[in-house]
């Protein structure tokens, strides 16, 4: 009897990660269906002094919260050949859909924003976020990149590229990256940093990844 119940659990268990990696092999196919969600704020960390990149005088964390996070969403579709999202992933009819992100960072905790320390979120913690996503589209792969920190002390972003399964919201692959802000004002310096995060996956990450799990 315990070696029965043994061998369901190794065959569920096994049926789970053969879907998981066929699903990610899906990231490679040229005409797989990948989506772009966004950049997920809601978990983000302010870290340092920020009222120096304000562009007209203290600007509170709401009006970060309400006219930065969309902004810096739509920048990265606005300008899409600086971007390159499609580039990035290699994939020429990449789809996208923001309204699920940019509703979740509206919700985001303003008293939670500020920190002394980047938080460094674990894979569990990141798996937890995407069960918070209310996706309506349950096919495919979804790519996301969710900020954990924008530091002044350093002058840096730190993101998690995530991609995973639209359907089970299982995350597939993630990867830590740092990103470096520059420019005038705080849309453009911290656009840049996710120009950079997004430029190292396209350089270095997808490489890897296609080494790895194709």
């Amino acid at each position: 009897m315990i070696r029965l119940i043994f061998l369901s659990i190794f065959f569920v268990i096994s049926l789970s990660t053969s879907g998981s990696t066929q699903s990610l092999k899906d990231l490679f196919k040229k005409k797989s269906k990948v989506t772009w969600v966004g950049v997920d704020f809601s978990h983000m960390k302010l870290i340092g002094d920020f009222s120096q990149f304000y562009e007209f005088g203290n600007k509170s964390t709401a009006e970060l919260k309400d006219v930065y996070f969309p902004a810096w969403n739509t920048i990265v579709l606005k300008e899409s050949k600086k971007f390159d999202l499609r580039g990035m992933l290699r994939k020429d009819d990449l789809r996208y859909d923001l309204d699920m992100i940019n509703l979740l960072n509206d919700e985001t905790d303003l008293g939670e924003l500020e920190d002394y320390n980047t938080p460094e979120y674990n894979k569990a913690e990141l798996q937890e976020f995407l069960t918070e996503y209310d996706i309506e589209d349950s096919e495919g792969l979804g790519v996301v990149l969710i900020c954990e920190s924008f530091n002044k002390n350093y002058d840096e972003a730190i993101f998690h590229i995530v991609v995973f399964s639209m359907g089970s919201k299982q995350m597939l692959i993630n990867q830590r990256i740092t990103g470096e802000p520059s420019g005038i004002g705080i849309k453009n310096y911290w656009a840049n940093s996710i120009h950079r995060a997004l430029k190292t996956v396209k350089k270095k990450y997808y490489k890897q990844w296609k080494k790895k799990y194709k």
